[in-house]
């Protein structure tokens, strides 16, 4: 299943319905002409990417870190943090963000860094403008928990 909303595309499926194929081939067909950034849920997932591209956690790429911090604390960071420079610079370059496994990723963590780089880049679109492509796992077709629920809500997905 296919769902797009805003710059946001969805491939939604049980397991094997071939949602990472998919993510692969848009990452290769976006490679050429587009900056293309890939981020998993877990350092795991983002180690099935190699030796295609470096993937990594979504923490990792928006500077999250454990999770701990408000977006207030993390954007404070970025500008006061020489080490996060690389990792600011790699939001404000990437044009293409393609998301794997990220059902596992909470609402709450999907709005932190939904915010982050949408302030990151200064901009009021979603995502900051960056185009996402997000692997979604659904259990029998259905949102089954509350994070799946309230992301919906997010993507004003009904």
């Amino acid at each position: 299943m296919l769902i797009f909303l805003y710059s946001v595309l969805i491939l939604a499926g049980k397991p094997g319905t071939g949602k990472t194929h998919t993510a692969r081939d848009i990452f290769n067909a976006l490679r050429r002409s587009k900056r293309v950034s890939v981020v998993a849920s877990t350092a795991k997932a983002a180690r099935l990417w190699r030796p295609w591209v470096r993937a990594q956690t979504l923490h990792s790429f928006c500077g999250l870190l454990d999770g701990r911090y408000t977006a207030a604390e993390i954007l404070e960071r970025f500008r006061t943090d020489p080490a996060l420079q690389k990792t600011k610079e790699r939001i404000l370059e990437t044009e293409v963000l393609i998301m794997d496994e990220i059902s596992i990723t909470s609402a709450c963590t999907w709005d932190l860094a939904e915010e982050v780089i949408r302030k990151l880049r200064s901009s009021y679109e979603y995502f900051g403008g960056i185009q996402v492509c997000a692997n979604y796992f659904i259990w029998e077709g259905k949102w089954t928990n509350q994070d799946d629920l309230r992301l919906c809500e997010t993507l004003q997905i009904h």
